[in-house]
C-alpha cells in the first residue's frame, strides 16, 4: 500500500513538473488583455480552493468579479516586492476532462486597468508571474493531497464506526444467545417436571376409572 501511495504521489509530482507557464491573452472587462497561463491536473474547484487558501495564508481575500477573482493592492513576493493588482481566473481545460483546469493570471501595477497597462502585465512581471504560477502547481498538489487525506480519514472513521457497531451487535447477540440458552435449560427442566406431572395425572385418572362399578 505504501509503495502504491508513493507511486501515485510521484506520478502527480511528475505531472506538475511537466506543467509550464506560457504567455497569452484572456478576455477581461470585455477586452482581450495579456496574461500568464498554466494548466493544472486538478478540477476547477480544487484549483480555486487551493489558490484561495494560498492567498488566505498571505492574509488576503479576493473579490469575485465577472469570472475572475481580483486581489487588489497585494504584495506577491514571487512577482514583486511592491503592491500589485492580480486578477485570476480558473476554467475547465476541456469538457472531456473534469480533473484538469487552466489558470489565467493578469498582473498590473496598482490602480491601472488591464487595458491601460497594456503590455506591462507581460513585460514587467514575466519572471515573477511564471514563478508564482509554477508554485501554484505545488500548492494545488499539496491542497489536493490534504483533501485526499481528509477524505481518507473520514473513510477510516466510517469503517471504524461500522466495526464498532458490529462489535456492539455481536455483544448484544451474545447476551441474547446466553439468555436463550438459559431459557432452553429452564424450558427443558420444566418439560421434565411437566412430564412427571402428566404421568401423575394419568395415574390418578386410571385409579379413578378402576373404581367404576361394573354393570
Amino acid at each position: 500500500m505504501k509503495k502504491l501511495l508513493f507511486a501515485v504521489f510521484l506520478f502527480a509530482a511528475l505531472q506538475i513538473t511537466a506543467q509550464t507557464t506560457r504567455q497569452g491573452t484572456v478576455e477581461y472587462n470585455s477586452q482581450l488583455v495579456p496574461c500568464y497561463i498554466i494548466d493544472l491536473p486538478y478540477s476547477t474547484s480544487v484549483t480555486e480552493d487551493a489558490i484561495a487558501e494560498r492567498f488566505k495564508k498571505m492574509g488576503v481575500k479576493g473579490k469575485a468579479k465577472k469570472g475572475f477573482t481580483e486581489y487588489r493592492n497585494v504584495v506577491i513576493p514571487e512577482i514583486s516586492s511592491s503592491p500589485i493588482d492580480a486578477m485570476m481566473k480558473v476554467d475547465r481545460t476541456s469538457r472531456k476532462d473534469k480533473d484538469a483546469s487552466t489558470v489565467y493570471l493578469v498582473v498590473n501595477p496598482v490602480g491601472l486597468t488591464a487595458t491601460t497597462a497594456g503590455s506591462t502585465s507581460v513585460a514587467d512581471f514575466a519572471t515573477g508571474s511564471t514563478t508564482f504560477l509554477n508554485s501554484l502547481a505545488t500548492t494545488s498538489l499539496d491542497y489536493s493531497l490534504e483533501l485526499d487525506i481528509t477524505n481518507q480519514d473520514n473513510e477510516v472513521k466510517k469503517a471504524e464506526k461500522k466495526f464498532k457497531n458490529l462489535v456492539d451487535d455481536g455483544e448484544d447477540m451474545q447476551k441474547k444467545l446466553k439468555k436463550l440458552q438459559e431459557d432452553i435449560v429452564e424450558n427443558t427442566k420444566k418439560q421434565q417436571e411437566q412430564t412427571a406431572e402428566v404421568q401423575k395425572q394419568k395415574e390418578a385418572l386410571i385409579q379413578m376409572m378402576s373404581r367404576r362399578r361394573k354393570i
